[in-house]
């Protein structure tokens, strides 16, 4: 429900299109692995121009047959194939455990916020509107922290201005909750809204009072936005640095249901394990409701709300093992130092087999020949290593 609204910033996923018979993917830029590997091929292509012209007709000799070398680009070639399968695999798993997390959370909050509107006890009736506001204002939290912290957004600032607080006029739409309402046990608060701060009310009826527990922070006018330049950046180097990482984190805050208060603000600051306080807050919250008399249902049902939040958890900790737990970095440092002793040799195989002869085609068609040759298989090469 965090994407959902109107507010809410851009999606990070590069979202394109095929059009045009997929010309337009030639000409986009950013988030491509063709301009990282540009330099590799490049200076294959040079290192072969260099062979054609200086290296003499007798270093040709080196490379009188190329079966050795088939067999180390096979290898290579196989090695690169498992590199992309392990990186798909690493990238579905997390986006299934991401997904999962969403969904279960998602039904979570749906079971409460039914199971709790059809209370029948009268003191639990009076305080339900306000437990609702609260256990939304949680969860809808608990989400956002935990997508904060798959994006190594952890810093104290991150509280303050990668967080905001959003009007339940982006969420709610007034005449819906009213129908809804009126299917419900209690029809008659249908005017109010299950949101803290909420400013939705139907006609004729009094403003919510919660909406006077503070003033609601809208999404930043003046967060960084991740500009052409930033983009153009990382063009041909990767730049893992963090202050780029947060600038990039400040221009897409999350926005949250409900008013972020300023005791949450300081729990949350002090604690490593954002995401786990605020369950905390969640499972406290659901056992006083209980006890209370609210959340209407029978223990069994009621336990499969405690199911489905261990669940969201469980998905929120494997997408953070894959966040934590880099590619094994010996299978990387090997396969990187091979491609370089690959980009090095490709250009004197090819000059061996496809170079000139001298008197039989004309002196710049093999140079042609085997510079875009030895540009293109490096390139191809590099990019298996390098997109993923």
């Amino acid at each position: 429900y965090q994407r959902r609204v109107r507010d809410a910033p851009p999606p990070a996923m590069i979202v394109y299109s095929k059009h045009c018979w997929g010309f337009p993917l030639l000409f986009r830029c950013y988030g491509s692995a063709l301009p990282r590997a540009l330099p590799f091929a490049s200076f294959s292509c040079l290192l072969a121009w260099l062979v054609e012209n200086y290296a003499g007709d007798e270093t040709r000799l080196w490379f009188d047959h190329p079966y050795p070398y088939q067999i180390y680009a096979f290898v290579m070639g196989f090695v690169l194939i498992f590199r992309t399968n392990f990186g798909y695999q690493r990238y579905w798993e997390g986006r299934t455990r991401i997904q999962d997390m969403a969904a279960k959370w998602g039904d979570a909050i749906n079971m409460v916020v039914v199971f709790d509107e059809s209370t029948v006890k009268d003191d639990a009736i009076l305080t339900g509107r306000e437990y609702r506001n609260q256990f939304l204002h949680h969860m809808s939290l608990m989400h956002a922290l935990a997508l904060q912290s798959l994006r190594a957004d952890i810093a104290d600032e991150a509280i303050d201005q990668n967080i905001y607080d959003m009007d339940t006029q982006d969420y709610y739409s007034p005449q819906g909750r009213k129908h809804q309402r009126q299917l419900s046990v209690h029809a008659k608060d249908f005017h109010l809204s299950p949101l803290a701060g909420s400013k939705v009310v139907d006609e004729g009826s009094k403003a919510d009072p919660m909406s006077v527990r503070g003033q609601l922070m809208r999404k930043p006018e003046h967060a960084p936005v991740w500009s052409l330049c930033d983009k153009l950046g990382s063009l041909f180097v990767m730049r893992p640095d963090a202050e780029r990482r947060d600038r990039y984190n400040r221009s897409k805050p999350f926005p949250v249901l409900g008013y972020l208060s300023e005791n949450e603000r300081m729990a949350l600051k002090e604690t490593a394990e954002r995401v786990h306080m605020c369950m905390g807050w969640v499972l406290r919250g659901m056992s006083r409701r209980s006890q209370q008399g609210g959340i209407n249902a029978s223990p069994p049902v009621f336990s499969r709300v405690y199911q489905v939040l261990s669940d969201g958890m469980l998905g929120y900790t494997n997408a953070l093992k894959l966040h934590d737990t880099p590619f094994p970095f010996p299978y990387s440092q090997l396969i990187f130092v091979n491609l370089l002793v690959f980009s090095l040799s490709v250009p004197w195989v090819v000059s061996a087999k496809i170079g000139d002869n001298k008197g039989v085609r004309p002196d710049w068609g093999g140079d042609v020949v085997v510079c875009v040759l030895s540009f293109f298989i490096v390139l191809v090469y590099f990019l298996s290593l390098i997109h993923i």
